[in-house]
């Protein structure tokens, strides 16, 4: 299904922060992925793994969206971004598969999207642990891991830039 306009610039910015990504690591060898803009920041590294848990949380949500429109996803147990990065080993992890995990997820959510009509007004609704709800068309979800993308880019290249990697 081919889609137009303000859709196809969504999937297009979504699909392409990881091919940004992958650029942005080329040629940095195992020690300059372990580099940060200060001491106790986040490194190259554990910002990648950290994309990449992003890819599975959110590809869930998109799909039950689509399949099961309106079932409600509780955030639970989630101990916030340093203790899950530290139980997961985002610091000494290789990012390859992270990186592969990356592209494989953001193409497939893309393809998805675009083969099912009206699909960016179906909504995905959030339950926090406080039992708070907001609910966020697919079209928002994209464009908010856009912009989380975005973001993270932004911190690699003022990595690279102070380091001089750039």
């Amino acid at each position: 299904m081919e889609i137009a306009g303000r859709e196809n610039e969504t999937l297009e910015r979504f699909r392409g922060g990881a091919d940004q990504l992958s650029s942005l690591l080329e040629g940095m060898d195992e020690s300059k992925l372990d580099l940060s803009l200060e001491e106790g920041a986040w490194s190259t590294r554990q910002i990648v793994h950290h994309l990449a848990d992003d890819c599975d949380v959110y590809s869930n949500i998109v799909k039950r969206a689509i399949a099961s429109p309106g079932t409600p996803t509780r955030f639970e147990g989630y101990p916030g971004n340093e203790p899950w990065s530290n139980a997961l080993g985002y610091a000494t992890r290789p990012v390859n598969s992270s990186l592969h995990l990356i592209q494989a997820h953001r193409q497939s959510m893309a393809e998805l999207v675009a083969a099912v009509p009206g699909v960016f007004e179906k909504e995905a609704t959030f339950i926090g642990e406080d039992g708070r709800s907001a609910t966020l068309n697919i079209e928002a979800i994209l464009n908010m891991l856009s912009e989380h993308m975005d973001e993270h880019l932004q911190t690699i290249r003022e990595i690279k830039k102070k380091h001089h990697l750039a």
